[in-house]
Order: C-alpha cells, then sequence, then structure tokens
C-alpha cells in the first residue's frame, strides 16, 4: 500500500515542488521483485535485491512505518538537487510543513524515474497530509 500526493520538500533555500508517496517497510523489496526499475548499468545477475536499490543509508523498518517516524528516504535526483555533493544522511529537510530525517537515498535508477520523488513512511505521510490522501493500488507505482 501507498498513499501519495504533492509536496513542498525544502533544505535551506532548495525547494522543490515533487510528488511525495507515503509507503510500507516492504515498499523496496516490492520494487525490486517487480523488476521495473534497476541501479543505472546493473551488473548483477538476475534482479537486484532492496537493498541494491539503495546509494546509501537504508528504508524503513516496520516499527518506523507504524509509528509514523519523521524519517524519510529520498530519490537520487532529489538529493543531488537538495544537497548537492555534501552527504544527505541523518541530515533534516522539510517535507511541506513537518520536519524529517534522511535515513537513505535510492541508487540512481534506470526503466521508470523514482529518482524524481521522496518516501516517508505511510502512517507519517497520512498525519501530515490528511486533505490529499488517497490509497494506491497501482502494480506498476514505484511507490517511492
Amino acid at each position: 500500500m501507498s498513499v501519495g500526493g504533492s509536496a513542498r520538500v525544502r533544505r535551506e533555500r532548495a525547494v522543490l515542488d515533487m510528488g511525495v508517496s507515503g509507503v510500507t517497510a516492504e515498499a523496496l523489496d516490492l520494487l525490486a521483485i517487480q523488476g521495473s526499475v534497476q541501479p543505472v548499468d546493473w551488473a548483477g545477475n538476475g534482479l537486484p535485491f532492496g537493498s541494491h536499490l539503495l546509494a546509501s543509508g537504508r528504508f524503513f523498518t516496520p516499527v518506523e512505518v507504524l509509528a509514523g517516524a519523521d524519517i524519510c528516504v529520498l530519490g537520487h535526483k532529489t538529493a543531488t538537487d537538495l544537497f548537492g555533493g555534501d552527504g544527505p544522511l541523518d541530515q533534516s529537510i522539510w517535507v511541506n510543513r513537518s520536519r524529517c530525517t534522511v535515513v537513505g537515498v535510492l541508487a540512481e535508477l534506470e526503466a521508470t524515474d523514482p529518482s524524481q520523488r521522496g518516501a516517508v513512511p505511510a502512517d507519517q505521510h497520512r498525519h501530515h497530509n490528511p486533505v490529499r490522501r488517497r490509497a494506491v493500488r497501482d502494480p506498476h507505482s514505484t511507490g517511492v
């Protein structure tokens, strides 16, 4: 399951208007299983595991999703646009009017382009975006 909407994402003076998805802890593994994306220049055999889709950091835990933790995982391009050459892990950004800590960054992916997306635990997204929430059941959605 995922919920989605648009958001203004900000770090210092860098501001992006973009789509943000609230996802479950399994979203990264499901994305890998679907086989719709892979890291750019993927040289591995077969489908990548969910962890191969991360450039740095980690994804959400089930406990963090249930708690609606104020954390996020950024797409590769989003991290570059917001942080330039600075390391985004453990840094704070603002998603709409809510602060969240970056815990992971997706690898640069090919086939579809989720690198322009960001993700927060589904419960945190619903808490901070109650008017815009909607359940999304799209088998082709990246969720992030």
